[in-house]
């Protein structure tokens, strides 16, 4: 017998956990829509960095793809701009999408272009396709191509990017075909229609395909011949075979036995705790000094950041500057803060940049503060070659405020450590670029 690395009630909670990994399966499989059910979810850029001709020309493009289709097939239609909107709710026939897409029109002044994506993914909670059209740039929006890619895994979700304009973002629409197991089709301009409906349909008939539950309602389960079944290639009597125990099953501990044989277990936990001892040791480097790089703290949700995203962007005389007299009081300026009226309604941003003096800026309660580098779109314009035109903005929600890095490349740091998205509280210090930023608030 080889030797006993977990007790038995380990290995009975292995077990637990086998079963209960069975049983999420067949619920998942339950949920797995037959493959002429697969929805088609189509997502049209409408921002005005398009033109009306080049969205002219995608749409009839796509009405013919979508005319295709076999009439049975699920569609839904949506839009997106400043805010992706449904024109079609999922459910719809490809023949009413078809003539939906003629009734689309460009707006906006910004693309949510992962947004829609990510909205279109909470559609298919069984799985589908999703046929993006766009030039590939995304502006503003509050979910990343990371959060996409999760969740086509999770649910199969498979995204075919279709180029809209120019010039294209290649490498954006790409990445999104890549990371979910879709195609790039390539610019609609020399794309047959043809080619989008045979696209759709392979990729329909491939989530269609997968693994179905068996007869019992639980998933089909291949069981090793070996296990099942004498060895072909030897006889009974030629010794070869190992002794059975008395339960009339081989030992657990020979080649060839379970998966789930103690040494394994043994070997796996310890692979456990190596990785987390190695991310201990690392998250102890990145925590020794200065600003962490390698996390990123994100502490909403994604359907949260998504509704702070879609707020209105304050004009820079909707959010003035203000003065406070240090002097008045003798004391530094936060402490002169804490003993005016300015802090009593609203927050303030204290802007520090070296060889200047600080900057304050009223908060409002309805609208975003957005700051960088670019004068377009953004509250404040910080000429820092290290900020990105659009790089973060402060969004208040019920007397809250909250954080939002809008993609940035070098990314923004509340109090040292790298954030996405954050509630804060007065007195945290923010760094983008070589700008430093202090939240004060009193609500």
């Amino acid at each position: 017998m080889g030797t006993r690395f977990l007790s038995k009630p380990r290995i009975g909670a292995v077990a637990s956990w086998t079963a209960a990994a069975i049983l999420a399966a067949t619920a998942a499989a339950a949920l797995e829509p037959a493959a002429g059910a697969v929805p088609v979810i189509v997502a049209v850029d409408t921002s005005r960095s398009l033109s009306p001709a080049e969205i002219g020309a995608a749409v009839d493009r796509l009405r013919l793809a979508l005319e295709a289709l076999p009439p049975a097939t699920p569609v839904g239609l949506l839009a997106f701009d400043d805010q992706p909107r449904w024109i079609l709710e999922p459910g719809a026939s490809p023949s009413e999408a078809g003539a939906a897409l003629q009734d689309l029109e460009l707006g906006g002044s910004f693309t949510l272009l992962n947004d829609a994506v990510f909205v279109a993914t909470r559609e298919l909670p069984a799985g589908g396709v999703i046929l993006l059209a766009t030039d590939g740039r995304d502006e503003n929006s509050a979910t990343t191509v990371d959060d996409i890619a999760r969740r086509c895994e999770a649910l199969d979700i498979r995204i075919l990017t279709l180029g809209i304009g120019e010039p294209l973002a290649e490498r954006a629409l790409r990445r999104l075909a890549l990371v979910s197991n879709g195609a790039y089709l390539g610019a609609v301009g020399p794309l047959d229609a043809s080619a989008i409906t045979r696209a759709v349909e392979t990729a329909r008939r491939e989530i269609g395909e997968r693994p179905r539950p068996g007869p019992s309602g639980t998933p089909s389960l291949a069981t090793p011949a070996t296990a099942t079944s004498p060895d072909p290639g030897r006889d009974a009597g030629s010794g070869a075979r190992p002794p059975s125990d008395a339960s009339g099953q081989r030992p657990a501990s020979d080649a060839g036995g379970p998966w789930y044989d103690d040494r394994y277990l043994a070997l796996l936990l310890v692979a456990v705790l190596l990785v987390a001892g190695w991310w201990l040791w690392r998250r102890s480097r990145g925590s020794a000094g200065g600003e962490r790089r390698d996390e990123v703290d994100d502490d909403l949700d994604a359907d949260f950041q998504l509704q702070l995203a879609q707020r209105p962007t304050a004009s820079l005389a909707e959010a003035p500057e203000v003065t406070v007299d240090t002097a008045v009081f003798d004391t530094p300026l936060g402490e002169a803060l804490e003993k005016t009226r300015v802090l009593a309604d609203q927050g303030v941003l204290i802007v520090r940049k070296s060889g200047q003096d600080p900057r304050l800026y009223l908060l409002g309660h309805d609208k975003a503060f957005s700051v960088g580098r670019s004068r377009d779109g953004n509250t404040l314009a910080v000429p820092d070659p290290a900020l990105s035109s659009s790089h973060f903005k402060i969004v208040p929600e019920d007397r809250k405020y909250y954080l939002l890095d809008l993609g940035s490349t070098n990314g923004t740091f509340v109090n040292g450590h790298r954030t996405s998205a954050k509630e804060l509280v007065s007195g945290d210090v923010l760094r983008a670029g070589q700008v430093e930023f202090e939240f004060q608030s009193q609500t």
